[in-house]
């Protein structure tokens, strides 16, 4: 890590900076060549996979950068020929995503994917209807003024991208590639649902999905929960959004599978927590937390949705009682006594339906049957016996 930190940077601060505002500006003006934007944007990324930036410069990428120019391209009204090209940009960052997020320091790409799965209605990239009013490359001296100001002198933030291109090829075994993917495939083999062209949803939105959940995209950021050094509770929620993004076009075996990873990865996460994380944390961000994963596993059509919530709800609560911080402790008891008295609730509401079936089959001179099967469930799952056991 000494060796490293002492290896030049390739780039300023100031260099950087200009460079990202270039393109961005570039991308906005409807004589610039979107060519030329897309690749320095796909050597931005190469430059991050091979470390050239310094801590704060690839959080400057990740965090503001990449996602701030990634939302300008899906906003461009472009022809459908040039839809390949956009989208072997957007491939390109989506198979960055794997590598990166497995380094401890760079999980913020994940800002990134977020807008790439994002349906917007501004994103004219995912409509099915939006007409192109620009051409993919600009009009004659287009490349003349992209190569204007900032990018023309020796040394600059766009002449280091063409640099380290000529210099450093990423090798075929590095896991990334910049190339459109042929990612057709065989219906039984698709992670989306299969939509007709009336419900309109975007071909290449489904293809974006498709090909993060085919890279092991999903599963990479699952997996980043659990790695050390554990992240913060708005980091984890970060890591999840995804997910939330396309849980109306995927699958929903495939939806309840990456549930489960998650499921699996909050509960080794709760359980790793130090102290000194947990005083850092609010009840915002739990409640947050808590908030995003009820619409997952909602989705997602768990039988036990309930169940795994209550259960993370407790082991959280549970920490918090065990923390020798005292606000901590009381945000827990609090907590306690907020899924005692839900528990009550729920077991009145339970056994006042109980009561009025009784009567209606009293009633209607039939034999009671009792609860259905699913109350029976719940009134196992809301016994405040099953609290005090915990």
């Amino acid at each position: 890590p000494a060796a490293q930190a002492r290896q030049p940077l390739w780039m300023t601060d100031a260099q950087l900076s200009g460079l990202v505002d270039d393109i961005e500006e570039n991308l906005k003006s409807e004589e610039s060549d979107i060519e030329e934007q897309l690749i320095k944007l796909e050597q931005l990324v190469k430059l991050l996979l091979h470390g050239k930036f310094s801590a704060e410069q690839a959080d400057y990428v990740c965090r503001h950068a990449l996602p701030r120019t990634t939302s300008t391209v899906l906003k461009l009204r472009l022809p459908d020929s040039a839809s390949p090209r956009v989208f072997a940009y957007l491939t390109c960052v989506l198979e960055a995503v794997v590598p990166l997020v497995r380094k401890t320091e760079h999980w913020e790409i994940v800002e990134t994917v977020r807008v790439i799965l994002t349906d917007a209605q501004a994103y004219h990239f995912y409509s099915t209807t939006a007409v192109a009013t620009r051409p993919l490359a600009g009009g004659v001296g287009s490349g003349e003024r992209a190569g204007a100001g900032r990018e023309a002198g020796e040394g600059s933030g766009a002449e280091t991208c063409r640099r380290v291109a000529a210099e450093e090829p990423l090798s075929a075994d590095s896991g990334y590639d910049c190339s459109p993917s042929h990612d057709d495939c065989a219906d039984e083999e698709r992670a989306c649902e299969c939509f007709s062209p009336s419900e309109d949803v975007s071909h290449n939105y489904i293809r974006n999905v498709e090909h993060f959940h085919a890279v092991g995209g999903f599963d990479a950021l699952i997996a980043r929960i659990t790695l050390s050094p554990l992240l913060n509770l708005t980091a984890v929620q970060m890591l999840i959004r995804p997910l939330l993004k396309v849980k109306e076009v995927l699958k929903k075996a495939v939806l309840q599978a990456h549930a489960r990873r998650v499921e699996a990865a909050l509960t080794f996460y709760v359980s790793a927590l130090s102290d000194e994380m947990l005083k850092l944390e609010d009840r915002k961000s739990m409640g947050d937390l808590h908030k995003c994963l009820d619409v997952l596993f909602d989705h997602a059509r768990l039988p036990d949705a309930v169940l795994i919530l209550d259960r993370l709800r407790q082991a959280l609560a549970l920490k918090c009682l065990r923390t020798p911080n005292l606000e901590k402790r009381l945000h827990g008891l609090s907590e306690v006594k907020e899924m005692i008295a839900l528990l009550l609730r729920k077991q009145e509401y339970l056994q006042s339906v109980e009561r009025m079936e009784r009567e209606r089959a009293e009633r209607e001179q039939q034999p009671h049957r009792g609860a259905t099967p699913a109350q029976l469930l719940q009134m196992a799952q809301a016994s405040p016996d099953k609290l005090v056991h915990w």
